[in-house]
């Protein structure tokens, strides 16, 4: 063999070691990215949470106890975590795979302390965009993304005092004479409750609240966190609360407007049960008195009846609300017909119990604006105040 043949033999041998060694770097670099120095886990969190009116806006740059060990508690699980705005069309806003490195120490630590800061980013970045605050709704989407997993987990970061929605404050439903219990199973008759089944609910700061919003007195809170305690636990969640104070800071400017809710006891002339019917779940054709789905719209009632019929009650009061479009007299007469064939229909299911209808227009507890600067109807803001509330004593 030659000197040059021996050295075209060498060439060869080391390109065939540094191919085999770039292999085996490569194949490496993907089993690293799937396995051992990689941690993840099928485990869900989805927070709550929108800096709006009303509810405190948390600092996510300061250390909250509270707040801290939901962000704690997501991280060290590994799984994914959604951010879902705690606005009138709740929404999710993020989502993050909280996957952590533990190649070493120092690797677990650094990904660690980025995770922690993904997640306060995300949380800070979730401003309100739609007025008004529907945390029941919220609930619902937060639940939808953490269906199925590994110890499926919702967390409320937020005041609580929703303003729309199936349940709106401002009808009266915080009062002392509301049973909570009775008004939750109507809910759930009338397919209004979320699938919470298996889940932990989670809140923070429930019945903390921001001016305009008034402050609750023990009282309030305690009916409060009776409310949503029984919403969770009817729709086959568990719930927990934190009420430790969290670091507050300056709400953004010009944040959607939500309505302050009276919560004094004399507010509003509160009903034992009350059940608000959105347009979602019990719709009419345009400017008519016609149910658009007349087979869904009968399930729902039908359903609503059995519910108020195991709840024994002696009356039904049904009110029928509008969007601020046309005259007063034709929103009078457009509710009024409304209510009417709602009554009609839960009279068929109630029996012997009195059923009275009434159509209040716009002129409805828990209106909220829906004309803009320039005189015309704003159609998320409409859609919320196109309601139907069956109250019951």
């Amino acid at each position: 063999m030659t000197q040059h043949q021996r050295l075209r033999r060498t060439t060869r041998l080391l390109l065939l070691l540094v191919a085999a060694a770039l292999g085996l770097t490569t194949l490496t670099a993907c089993e690293l990215k799937q396995g051992e120095d990689v941690v993840t886990s099928t485990r869900a969190t989805a927070i709550v949470y929108s800096a709006r009116q009303n509810s405190p806006t948390i600092d996510l740059t300061a250390s909250s106890p509270g707040v801290d060990a939901v962000i704690d508690d997501a991280v060290d699980g590994h799984g994914t975590l959604y951010v879902v705005s705690a606005d009138g069309a709740p929404a999710v806003r993020t989502s993050l795979t909280l996957a952590s490195r533990q190649a070493s120490e120092v690797a677990s630590k650094r990904s660690r302390t980025a995770n922690v800061s993904r997640v306060r980013q995300a949380l800070a970045a979730s401003v309100a965009t739609t007025p008004e605050a529907d945390t029941l709704g919220a609930i619902g989407v937060a639940a939808d993304q953490v269906r199925g997993s590994t110890s499926p987990t919702v967390v409320v970061i937020d005041s609580g005092l929703a303003t729309t929605g199936a349940v709106p404050f401002q009808n009266g439903v915080l009062s002392p004479g509301t049973d909570f219990q009775a008004t939750a199973q109507s809910l759930k008759a009338a397919r209004l409750l979320p699938d919470l089944q298996g889940m932990t609910v989670h809140w923070v700061g429930m019945g903390d609240t921001t001016a305009p919003q008034g402050a609750l007195d023990q009282a309030a809170r305690a009916r409060l966190e009776e409310l949503w305690r029984s919403v969770v636990e009817t729709a086959g969640g568990t719930l927990t609360t934190d009420s430790r104070d969290a670091v507050t800071t300056t709400a953004p400017e010009q944040l959607p407007a939500v309505t302050p809710v009276n919560v004094a006891a004399t507010s509003v002339s509160a009903a034992r049960i009350s059940v608000t019917l959105p347009e979602t779940q019990l719709a009419f054709v345009g400017d008519e008195a016609t149910f658009l789905h007349p087979d869904q719209a009968s399930a729902t009632i039908a359903e609503l009846a059995r519910s108020l019929t195991g709840s024994g009650v002696s009356r039904v009061t049904v009110t029928g609300c509008t969007a601020t479009a046309g005259t007063p007299e034709s929103r009078a007469t457009l509710s009024q017909a409304r209510a009417e064939a709602v009554r009609t229909e839960l009279q068929a299911h109630l029996g012997g119990v009195p059923v009275t209808a009434r159509g209040l227009g716009a002129e409805c507890p828990g209106h909220v604006p829906d004309v803009g600067p320039d005189g015309r109807l704003t159609e998320p803001q409409a859609q919320q105040n196109r309601v139907t509330v069956v109250t019951a004593e």
